[in-house]
């Protein structure tokens, strides 16, 4: 008799937990829905499409984030991924978003966008008790002036970008000088690096988080997305993020276990 009410009890309180589980599950779930509006197709001298798929499994609620903003003179542009699950995760992508919302339009220069990301996620660090290793977010910032055929990207310890030009041939951009992730406790010792590349009329961009770069097949290799978009070379801009979701879904041993974003950014030619 007792054992059966212990066994009853212990059922009880598994399925509380559960209900709990699920329900912080659905709250973190819209939170992040409802933080991610879909891109516009054209902005400025460009045109966006947007890969978004959320993890699987709904406990595995992530932190990716991405903005476009129409400002004047060009286009500015956020991608990043902060590091955990959750909650958590989703509130620190609110921050940043916010905070890029606001310095975009601000700030003269990309390291100015990025200081106020840092000061915005340690505010939020100081309000809510939270040590700095603890929430770090990695970050690619990006500018596109409308009269000149090039792009400023600034990277904050962010998968490095594939660039496609006129030949076809997909390449990952290089950083000199990365700077660390944001409210990661390292020092910078000089500021933030902006590096500049060719970005003219029909050459693609693809920013995208570590979803895309860190799916790996049965045999631990990670996926080959350089040599993916070069095969893709001659498909229409809208097709290729249709193929790069379902190339990874494929590719996977087993399926797309963390959120995965990408956005491709084609400049148009001049009218």
């Amino acid at each position: 008799m007792i054992i059966s009410g212990v066994a009853a009890w212990c059922s009880a309180v598994r399925q509380r937990r559960e209900q709990q589980l699920r329900q912080a599950t659905v709250v973190a779930d819209v939170a992040q829905r409802a933080l991610q509006h879909p891109l516009p197709e054209h902005l400025g001298a460009v045109d966006l499409y947007l890969l978004y798929e959320t993890s699987v499994a709904g406990a595995h609620l992530g932190g990716d984030f991405y903005k476009a903003l129409r400002v004047p003179g060009g286009v500015r542009m956020m991608i990043g991924d902060v590091q955990g699950k959750g909650l958590g995760a989703v509130e620190s992508a609110a921050v940043l978003l916010g905070s890029f919302r606001e310095s975009a339009y601000g700030e003269d220069d990309l390291p100015g966008v990025a200081r106020k990301l840092e000061a915005s996620m340690r505010h939020l660090a100081a309000r809510a008790g939270i040590v700095d290793a603890d929430r770090f977010a990695t970050v690619l910032l990006a500018e596109i002036p409308d009269d000149q055929p090039l792009m400023r990207l600034l990277s904050c310890g962010h998968p490095p970008p594939v660039r496609q030009g006129a030949d076809g041939q997909a390449v990952y951009l290089t950083f000199r000088d990365p700077s660390p992730p944001v409210h990661l406790p390292v020092e910078l010792d000089h500021d933030h690096v902006v590096e500049e590349v060719a970005f003219q009329a029909g050459d693609r961009i693809l920013m995208y988080t570590d979803g895309v770069s860190e799916t790996r097949d049965r045999l631990g290799e990670f996926y080959p997305l350089a040599e993916r978009l070069t095969a893709w070379s001659s498909a229409p801009d809208r097709d290729i993020t249709a193929r790069l979701v379902a190339d990874l879904t494929a590719y996977s041993d087993h399926g797309l276990d963390d959120d995965t974003a990408a956005v491709l950014v084609v400049r148009r030619p001049r009218t």
